[in-house]
């Protein structure tokens, strides 16, 4: 990564809530603070979403959270958030 900016190589974050050393909350937490990969979609997936945990990841700016059941609504979810965030389309499904 010679010089390139993380940007270069990382287009979204992909993250689940439950995670040894660091939850999915503490890492978007972390990540929208950071002048360079604060602009990175998150988008968290997890077996325990209930209404409490999806209001906790809207709170540390999660883009979009689904549950493990769904995850192969992911790769099309991720294209629309990096589509969006490039200002390429509009809402996310």
């Amino acid at each position: 990564m010679e010089g390139k900016p993380i940007t270069d190589y990382l287009d979204v974050v992909i993250a689940d809530i439950e995670m040894p050393l660091m939850d999915g909350f503490a890492l978007t937490k972390n990540l929208k603070v950071d002048p360079v990969l604060g602009a990175l979609p998150v988008i968290f997936y997890s077996s325990i979403i209930t209404n409490e945990l999806r209001h906790k990841g809207e709170s540390v700016g999660a883009d979009y959270q689904i549950s493990k059941p769904e995850m192969g609504r992911i790769p099309a979810v991720a294209a629309e958030l990096v589509a969006k965030a490039q200002g390429l389309c509009g809402k996310v499904h």
